[in-house]
């Protein structure tokens, strides 16, 4: 190849590539504001280790939430063994006091599994008589593992409000090894929702329901937004090319790639499933796209998001499961999911390959339309509280705008209240508001957009 023709091949992979969209993200995404100083506190706790104890502290191997106490039967799944950084190398039930491991109850039997980078990993456990594995080790790693990935977040704040450059680097350091272990972590969670044992699951997908890798329960848990919020208080820091230059590897491109990027795409093996976590999931996809610069992601929280709003709420914006409580946390998620991604502009010369849409300044309070809906539950009441006025509050729904007064719009009749069209066990509380005439303040409880929720 001549010289000549060198060049030219060589203007046109420039040309090529300075066509190419960019997407040069400015960090902070999110703007810390001014931290609480509680936060310090938090930080300072995980000094008591040493960043050797902190890397030894996060391992490779999974963790189990809901190990039971064989030596009692107090409490409930995952909330009898705690466990506590001045002894982290055990657990302790709340209930018993029982400390494990012990001889009473010894880890005598092992566990081997597969891990998804190849190597064989081994579980010690002791197991009861009615065949409940108890992963003891596994339950120390579980909460020791997300003991610092909160720890990450505060050390961030930390730094954020002192700049303090001590609190950059524990966190930095808390990244860099979860994302060194990360890959390793097998597919993990609960057999099921009832008998809720220890289950292992294939490497490949598609996964259960109730698994992880990072913790044990359900995937919408996976992506930790406060890991990914730590990674971007401190890209600008300067502590990840320290840390960088100190053990040999691109530390900021490892947390990005196999850390967060790692997260989420194990949630994207799932069904995109439409339920009362959708806006939880939707809110932990949009952050960290938008922190990592993918654009897919926010795309992808973005249309579970809207895909909930305008197919799962039935005609008067009550949520379908008929819950209270569930309409309230579905509801409220949504408006806060949705403010996440105020603002977002993809890159020049992005679409989004299953639409074909792209995202400008995007303010969905302006443009998703059934976000303008006046949705009638603004509190959470969980099983233990059914009053009938409540019930009836949340059974109402009106086109009459906000500000009119709940018993005044149920005098008005059916052909204004949308509880009448609603199932009979869902009818009743508004019946029983009626004939009670009630007038009290509490009563008249005035209907409020979803913007206010």
């Amino acid at each position: 190849m001549g010289l000549s023709q060198f060049a030219a091949i060589s203007c046109s992979l420039i040309i090529i590539v300075a066509a190419l969209p960019t997407y040069v993200q400015q960090h902070p995404v999110y703007d810390p504001g001014t931290p609480s100083t509680t936060y310090v506190r938090y930080a300072d706790e995980c000094f008591q280790f040493s960043e050797e104890q902190v890397r030894e502290m996060i391992t490779e191997k999974a963790g189990f939430h809901e190990i039971q106490c064989p030596n009692c039967t107090m409490g409930h799944q995952g909330a009898q063994l705690v466990w506590d950084p001045t002894h982290p190398n055990q657990v302790k039930c709340k209930y018993c006091g029982m400390v494990y491991p012990n001889d009473k109850y010894p880890t005598d039997k092992v566990y081997e599994h597969q891990a998804p980078t190849g190597e064989i990993q081994q579980y010690p456990y002791y197991e009861r008589k009615d065949g409940f594995h108890h992963f003891f080790q596994a339950k120390i790693d579980f909460h020791a593992r997300y003991w610092l990935a909160d720890k990450a977040y505060y050390c961030a704040l930390a730094y954020w409000l002192t700049k303090d450059v001590k609190y950059a680097r524990r966190a930095v350091v808390i990244l860099h090894r979860m994302a060194e272990v990360y890959p390793h972590l097998p597919i993990h969670g609960l057999s099921d929702y009832s008998f809720r044992r220890p289950m292992w699951a294939d490497n490949e997908p598609p996964h259960p329901y109730l698994s992880q890798k990072l913790g044990s329960t359900w995937f919408y848990s996976e992506i930790h937004t406060g890991m990914v919020r730590a990674y971007d208080i401190l890209h600008d820091s300067g502590e990840f090319e320290k840390l960088s230059e100190e053990v040999g590897v691109d530390v900021k491109q490892m947390v990005r790639k196999d850390l967060i990027e790692g997260l989420v795409e194990f949630t994207l093996t799932q069904q995109r499933w439409i339920s009362n976590m959708t806006p939880s999931w939707s809110s932990k996809l949009i952050v960290a796209g938008r922190v990592v610069g993918k654009p897919d992601y926010v795309h992808e929280g973005v249309n579970m998001l809207r895909k909930t709003l305008n197919e799962q709420f039935f005609a008067d914006g009550v949520w379908k499961e008929g819950a209270i409580s569930y309409h309230s946390q579905t509801a409220g998620g949504l408006r806060s999911a949705f403010s996440l991604a105020v603002g977002h502009s993809d890159p020049e010369g992005y679409t989004f390959h299953q639409t074909g849409e792209r995202l400008d300044d995007y303010d969905p309070f302006a443009v998703e339309t059934f976000l303008q809906m006046r949705l009638s539950c603004r509190r959470s009441w969980w099983a233990w509280s059914q009053s009938p006025i409540l019930m009836a509050y949340i059974a109402v729904y009106t086109t009459h705008g906000p500000g009119q007064k709940l018993s005044q719009l149920l005098r008005q009749g059916p052909h204004c209240c949308g509880a009448w069209a609603m199932p009979a066990w869902n009818r009743r509380p508004a019946r029983w508001l009626l004939k009670h005439n009630c007038t009290s303040p509490a009563h008249t409880a005035t209907l409020m957009p979803i913007r206010s929720i």
